[in-house]
């Protein structure tokens, strides 16, 4: 028997099933095969399923680098915009041109640090309120008693795949 789709094994335990011109034990010896060929599948879509987790993981170390790279970059390049900049102030530089760009020591905007909260008045205050729904407890409360919380819809028909 030649490699079947997943597709194609799934319409002939279908088509198996409904057809009543085959004998019981032609339907017992192509049952045997299709279970047959669905095992071999399945075989396959775990190794393949687990090759993309195995990609999936290293994608995820390699983003981890990639960061780790980046912020070194951005640390050597904040070193060396220091280094300038206390330079061309030491030199009463403001600004050097060159055919490629320009380099100018500019007056930064106002900015504003906190040293003392306690000491800042009330109209400068904020309050933030954030409320956040605990679904793990209301899941183990429907489990454990049944109650069903109005403004909250439970699923019980979801399936998902397992793979081991």
């Amino acid at each position: 028997m030649q490699e079947l789709s997943l597709y194609q094994i799934k319409n002939g335990f279908m088509e198996l099933n409904n057809a009543d011109d085959i004998s019981e034990e032609d339907k017992a010896k192509i049952n045997e095969e299709l279970s047959l060929a669905l095992q071999n599948k399945s075989k396959n879509i775990i190794n393949y399923n687990n090759y993309l987790s195995d990609l999936i993981a290293n994608a995820d170390i390699e983003i981890k680098r990639i960061q780790g790279y980046k912020k070194m970059l951005q640390n050597r390049q904040d070193r060396f915009n220091s280094y300038l900049l206390e330079n061309m102030n030491a030199l009463s530089i403001k600004k050097i041109e060159t055919p490629v760009g320009s380099v100018t020591v500019a007056k930064s905007p106002l900015s504003v640090e906190i040293t003392d909260e306690s000491k800042v008045p009330e109209k400068y205050k904020t309050q933030v309120i954030t409320t956040k729904i605990d679904k793990t407890k209301i899941k183990n409360d429907f489990k454990e008693t049944g109650e069903v919380i109005e403004g909250v819809q439970y699923n019980t028909n979801n399936t998902h795949l397992l793979f081991k």
